[in-house]
Formats: structure tokens, sequence, C-alpha cells
């Protein structure tokens, strides 16, 4: 059941979100010719293509979902253990022979071993998603071994999703009597994260990475589309329809 639910959820957010959805939207436009619904239609997905793909909309699409400054790097809060969350994995990278971190998890993990040094806090990563071969946390404890010289106390690999993520990250920590956690992740996605860690009875700190701004003066050239805004907002709408879900869910 846990398998089905999962697949549908990954269905609804394609058919919801780009690129596939302005696609549908020009294709039903296209059904209509005949009638002005039918343009209409048209213009919309083609036009939201367009916007969707400068950085003026992108990076304005990535800021509003960041609800929390970065930490004071001098006056570091207190807390029991630091949380690391998954952001995916180059799988069997060339160059190394085996499974990487992407740059996401990469970003995440850099900041959540800085944190480690600088307080002493034991380390959890969560992150699964895999059906063969090691785990997004699996991989992620081997980085952080490997090139940060730090050992994880706790690698959370059932999780498929940022609610798994904080669920079973709470199982962990609850054996061992922590509650409050600095929650590192992107910027761009602590809102949703901290929804679901909250709703896991958690005392989620937010300690957020690689902030996203919208420039201080627009030129000419954050109006030309490019494919890496397109990708960026693509991220920032399937942070939205997450946090959307989780509201449905009463996070």
């Amino acid at each position: 059941m846990a398998d089905f639910i999962f697949l549908l959820q990954n269905v609804v957010s394609g058919l919801l979100l780009p690129p596939l959805a302005p696609a549908l939207i020009v294709l039903l436009g296209l059904m209509l010719r005949r009638r002005w619904v039918g343009a209409g239609l048209i213009a919309t997905g083609l036009v939201s293509v367009v916007l969707l793909s400068t950085n003026a909309v992108s990076s304005a699409l990535l800021v509003s979902l960041q609800v929390s400054q970065a930490l004071s790097p001098t006056n570091l809060p207190r807390a029991g253990a630091i949380v690391v969350l998954a952001g995916g994995l180059r799988e069997q990278a060339a160059e190394y022979g085996s499974d990487q971190p992407n740059i996401f998890t990469l970003e995440r993990l850099r900041y959540g071993a800085w944190l480690a040094k600088r307080t002493g806090l034991p380390l959890l990563v969560t992150g699964g998603y895999k059906y063969d071969g090691p785990t997004e946390a699996q991989v992620m404890a081997q980085t952080l071994r490997d090139e940060f010289g730090l050992q994880p106390r706790w690698v959370e690999s059932r999780s498929r999703d940022t609610s798994d993520n904080a669920s079973y990250s709470a199982e962990l920590l609850r054996e061992a009597k922590i509650a409050r956690v600095l929650l590192v992740t992107h910027a761009w996605h602590m809102r949703r994260a901290l929804l679901e860690f909250k709703a896991a009875h958690l005392d989620p700190v937010p300690a957020p990475t690689v902030f996203a701004r919208v420039p201080n003066k627009l030129t000419f050239v954050d109006f030309l589309p490019t494919a890496r805004a397109y990708f960026n907002s693509g991220f920032a709408l399937h942070e939205w329809l997450g946090i959307a879900w989780a509201s449905l869910r009463g996070r």
C-alpha cells in the first residue's frame, strides 16, 4: 500500500508540475482550437513556460519559500543533534565508480559537517529512495567519513520523502531522548521540512543553506528564458505543491 501511495503521489505531482502540466494545457487547447477557450489555453501554456524559464520568476518563486535566516556563525543555537536531509544521488558516478551525493545532498552535507565540527553535536543523516544498492543516507554517511572525517551517529535509510524523513528520524531521536535538533536543508526546502518535523513532535531549529535571492536590480537578461531558470521554477512549484499537500494532511 505504501508503494502505491508513493507512486500515486509522484504521478499526480508529474501531472500538476512542469514540464508536463504546461504541455497538457497546450494539448487541451489544441483539442479545442476552434473555440476561444482553446486559444486561451494554448497561450496560457506557452506563456507559462516562457515566464517560468526566466530568472526573474524562478528566483522570486524560490525566495517566496524561504522562511528563516541563516544561523549566526558566531552564535549557534543549542540542540541535541544535527539532522541532514538527503537531496538525491548521482548513481554510479563514473569518476568514482560508485554512487555519490548529488549537488543538493553535498551542499547540505557540507553545512551539516561544518555545524558538527563547531558544535560537537551528533549527526543524523536521513534518506532512502533506492530499490537497489546503497541508500541516500548510506552514501551520505560514507561521504562524511571519507571526506569530512565525521561518523554520523544515526543513518536513517527507510524514508522516501520529507514526511518520512521527519517520522523515521523522530523514532531514532526519541530513543536517545532528543527533541531539539538543528535541521539542515536548502533554504527553499525548509518551509516544508519544518512543517513535517514539527508534526513528528520534534523541535526543529532551522539551519538552512544555499539561499536564493532576487537581483536588486532586474535587467533585460533576467527576463531571457534559460533551462536553469525553468529547472529552478520546477523545484519551487514542487515545494509549494508539497506544502499544500501537507496542509491538507493537517500539518
